[in-house]
């Protein structure tokens, strides 16, 4: 059966959305709804800036092993039993209060490709492919499992990132300052990015039947999928950090397509990465979302961001401030909602501190459901896009030399 005629439940559907972060994305938990709900709705996801979480996470290096990775001040780790020649390592990081909460990080030989275990994986969960300094990972969630995963694939070995359901937030927040590493200590890449002007390795990436173009800036190609819309049935969804930005219907079956599958011409181009070299702090975005108007800002100021309190008083304004963390780093936040012919605009402010400088983030994202009527699953679908999306972003945030 080919995937045109799979249904995905809405139980994968929604633990696609927990996860993204993403994916994962999803650091810091923030949106606010058409109905301008209040952003204290999920006080789970907020950080108590008097807690031992409030400064810098510790950093766990491991040279032997080849990664790196944050993890909350007030937690701890150690080292796990291997019991078998297919697992190399494993290390569980956790609360020392509270053992339940952990996110643990494994490294196993790859017997498999990345392209087969997504495969492999796309029977029971739903997936989403990646690249994490150019080396292909996939992000993925289980039917009734406890928590998300991210599998990176590097020099025939899988690191994998997992946790349980009560530590769904610090995973999020954790996975993304995820680095491989040189014996040396030096940050380490890989070769996917090359790989991808292969039109083969391209194919098997995009979930393509057949490459019509391949440049450094797009792809277009063809695929058993209907154009991404929140009426399609079986809408392509590309991997994360990469957007659709053009899409046109096909012949049923043809261009290498199965008998009875829903074709689609599809041009998908990465994320545009928005840099201040000066300020030295960049983050990546899908271009087609922003108007001119509302590009994103970064700017920085003369601050001593280690006096913020709960309330964020003196560093963000408007009626609704929340302290959230990304990446492990503590940030103020702000949202401001305007609506206009059934459109909604929010206005993001994100403020940190760096040594005796403020740095803030400005970015608008819209949104349009009004066209469903309550209780619609498809309007739900619709509200439930511009959080996602919002999550993949600030998961980007990244502090630069």
């Amino acid at each position: 059966m080919n995937k045109n005629q799979k249904g995905v439940s809405n139980i994968l559907v929604i633990g696609l959305v927990i996860l993204a972060l993403i994916i994962a994305g999803g650091i810091g938990y923030y949106f606010l709804s058409q109905e301008k709900e209040s952003l204290n709705q999920n006080k789970e996801n907020l950080i108590d800036i008097n807690s031992a979480d409030a400064g810098e996470w510790n950093t766990y290096t491991d040279k032997e092993h080849g990664f790196e990775i944050k993890y909350p001040n007030s937690w701890t780790f150690s080292e796990l039993l291997v019991n078998n020649s297919e697992n190399i390592f494993s290390i569980n990081f956790y609360e020392e209060k509270d053992n339940e909460k952990s996110v643990r990080v494994s490294i196993s030989k790859a017997d498999q490709s990345i392209y087969d275990f997504a495969l492999r994986a796309k029977k029971v969960t739903k997936t989403k492919k990646l690249l994490i300094d150019s080396y292909p990972a996939v992000l993925l969630g289980k039917e009734g499992a406890l928590g998300g995963s991210l599998n990176i694939f590097s020099d025939g070995k899988i690191f994998k990132i997992d946790c349980h359901e009560e530590a769904l937030n610090e995973w999020q927040n954790m996975f993304p300052t995820f680095k491989l590493i040189k014996e040396n200590g030096e940050e380490k890449t890989g070769n996917m990015i090359d790989n991808l002007k292969n039109d083969e390795e391209a194919r098997k990436f995009f979930d393509a039947t057949e490459i019509v173009e391949n440049k450094p800036d797009s792809i277009e190609f063809w695929t058993e999928a209907e154009c991404p819309s929140i009426y399609a049935d079986y809408p392509y969804e590309a991997p994360l950090f990469y957007y659709v930005n053009s899409c046109e219907k096909g012949e049923i079956g043809s261009h290498g397509g199965c008998l009875n599958c829903l074709m689609s011409e599809i041009t998908v181009k990465p994320w545009q990465i928005y840099k201040n070299s000066e300020i030295g702090f960049e983050f990546r975005y899908p271009l087609k979302i922003f108007s001119v108007v509302d590009e994103p800002q970064i700017s920085a100021y003369k601050c001593d961001f280690s006096s913020v309190s709960n309330d964020c008083n003196g560093f963000v304004n408007g009626e609704k401030k929340e302290i959230v963390k990304i990446n492990g780093k503590t940030y103020c936040l702000t949202g401001f909602s305007d609506s206009a012919m059934g459109t909604n605009r929010l206005k993001y402010e994100y403020v940190t501190g760096v040594k005796d400088e403020c740095i803030k983030i400005k970015f608008t994202l819209s949104q349009n459901c009004s066209m469903f009527a309550p209780g619609d699953p498809k309007g739900e679908s619709c509200q439930q896009e511009r959080p996602q999306l919002l999550q993949e972003i600030i998961s980007t945030f990244k502090f630069i030399q």
